[in-house]
């Protein structure tokens, strides 16, 4: 995982690379949902996604 990416806990970053799809697009989404649930879901679930250091992305060489 690129360092320059991460800019709390890369859980953004990870949620992209596993979906396949732009960073920028995943982080206005994670604002917007967390925005839109009163903030407290949608932190505790990038807390504990953070935590875990879930979603996984496979190592391609």
């Amino acid at each position: 995982m690129a360092e320059s990416n991460k800019i709390v806990g890369g859980v953004c970053y990870r949620i992209a690379g596993y979906l396949g799809i732009n960073i920028t697009l995943v982080r206005s989404f994670w604002v917007l949902l967390t925005i839109i649930t009163f903030i407290i879901p949608g932190l505790f679930v990038y807390i504990i996604l953070w935590l875990t250091g879930q979603p996984r992305i496979e190592q391609k060489n």
